[in-house]
């Protein structure tokens, strides 16, 4: 049943709208303090796989008609309701890439920490950054503030005389930024907030959805971020250059693509027993040794200095879910964990996002949106 407009009191009305490279998506969100946000409207696509070859310039034109397809439901089921007053957009590899830095400051002792003190640290981190450029960063967030060798989540107002900082900072093609801006601005009239796929794991890490030290593996669709999460911070990333869509070729061979991902999920779940699955069997057991040399690769570098934790938190495509199960849990890379052992693989559910977020029971929604609102209602709660 779809809220009516005198439901919609107390809180804002948000567009969030997401783009890989995998497709685009745009949801309307009511949010209000204190209760889970709630996805009012969703429109989005993901491309076949014979499409995967998609420009950005494609993929931003979608992601501007899906905006104004749900900016015109909006208006038509809430004439009278909250007007949309703020906008995000996130990002996901490639289109924008994200890293953690660290800078620390040394002050006289007993020091009061204060907002002036954190933020001149954030500062210092910025006019320090080497490898993005100033015009590229979108986002500079605080993720972990430390004071005398301790973390602490609420600093302000404590004493101490060390000061450390961690910070997230995300990074986008200025021209591909504006493009991303005036497509959802044509529609809600607002400049959106940009936000890359790592913010919102950290979000969700800082919502306690996900464990504070593990391995993400966030699978786009020509592209994979491997992120490591030590103590709810980004310690270390690798950008692998295989996703969904190159994992699907590399199986399908000279077979339809759209066929091998019906039948890779349906291997996965091993409800499958016919000839044409016993030969995607075969395919898969052909691509993974590469697949494997591919994936070790990116951990070993991941573990060079320290190894991972066991935990691997895994965001994909849902047909592809059930087999990157199976084969994330290989003992390939068991040497790369703390205990040597294979990853535990885990994956994000609606029902571990119930206490952010909630959706109308006649709206389609899948992960990227469930998340997307999660970050956005974290953030809105904790102004």
């Amino acid at each position: 049943m779809t809220t009516h407009a005198s439901a919609l009191h107390g809180g804002k009305a948000i567009a969030v709208a997401d783009l890989g490279s995998a497709g685009a998506g745009v949801s309307i969100i009511y949010v209000r303090k204190g209760d889970p946000a709630k996805v009012l409207l969703a429109e989005r696509t993901y491309l076949p796989p014979s499409e995967s070859n998609q420009t950005v310039d494609a993929l931003i034109t979608q992601l501007g008609t899906f905006a104004e397809k749900v900016a015109s439901k909006y208006l038509a089921r809430n004439p009278h309701g909250p007007r949309i007053k703020s906008a995000y957009v996130i990002m996901r590899p490639p289109w924008m890439l994200s890293k953690s830095a660290y800078h620390s400051s040394t002050l006289p002792p007993e020091s009061i920490i204060d907002y002036k003190v954190i933020s001149g640290i954030a500062r210092d981190i910025l006019t320090q950054e080497k490898e993005y450029e100033s015009a590229q960063i979108v986002d500079s967030h605080v993720v972990r503030v430390e004071i005398n060798g301790y973390p602490t989540r609420h600093p302000e107002g404590k004493r101490g005389s060390e000061v450390a900082v961690s910070a997230l900072l995300s990074a986008c093609d200025p021209g591909v930024r504006t493009r991303v801006e005036e497509a959802i601005m044509r529609s809600f009239g607002v400049r959106p907030e940009l936000r890359s796929g790592v913010r919102v794991l950290d979000a969700l890490m800082y919502e306690g959805v996900c464990p504070s030290s593990c391995l993400v593996v966030d699978m786009t669709g020509e592209t994979t971020n491997a992120a490591v999460f030590r103590h709810g911070v980004v310690a270390e990333q690798s950008l692998v250059p295989e996703g969904m869509y190159s994992i699907i070729r590399r199986v399908a061979g000279n077979g339809m693509p759209e066929e091998a991902l019906s039948l890779i999920r349906m291997v996965g779940e091993d409800h499958c027993d016919t000839a044409a699955c016993e030969a995607i069997r075969a395919q898969i057991a052909q691509a993974e040794p590469e697949l494997v040399r591919i994936f070790a690769s990116a951990f070993e570098g991941l573990a060079s200095k320290r190894r991972i934790s066991e935990k691997l938190i895994l965001i994909a495509h849902p047909s592809l879910l059930p087999w990157l199960r199976q084969f994330f849990s290989r003992p390939d890379f068991a040497p790369y964990t703390l205990t040597r052992k294979p990853f535990s693989v885990e994956t994000i559910t609606q029902d571990s996002l119930s206490r952010l977020v909630v959706s109308e029971a006649d709206v389609e929604i899948d992960l990227d949106f469930l998340i997307g609102a999660a970050l956005v209602n974290s953030e809105e709660n904790d102004e």
